[in-house]
């Protein structure tokens, strides 16, 4: 599929991204914190830039916090861990 970066902003062909991947794979899907990347922007965040994915976990805690009125502690219970720190 093509469209436009989430992170960059650049018109690509696009992959899918789980935000939470591991074993929060299933939970980022049913949360949707799925995001839609181009392949440069997928390297970078899993190989050359971890920062800009602890930002990606950071971005989307949170979003997931405000959308579903959650704590910190209650984010913690469903994905394991505080990305905020």
């Amino acid at each position: 599929m093509e469209g436009y970066c989430e992170i960059c902003h650049k018109w690509r062909t696009l992959e899918h991204h789980h935000v939470y991947g591991n074993g929060f794979r299933n939970k980022s899907e049913q949360y949707g914190a799925v995001v839609e990347i181009c392949r440069e922007c997928h390297d970078d965040l899993h190989h050359r830039h971890p920062a800009k994915y602890k930002w990606l976990k950071r971005e989307w805690q949170d979003k997931l916090m405000a959308w579903n009125e959650w704590t910190e502690e209650d984010f913690i219970r469903e994905f394991g861990r505080n990305y905020l720190l």
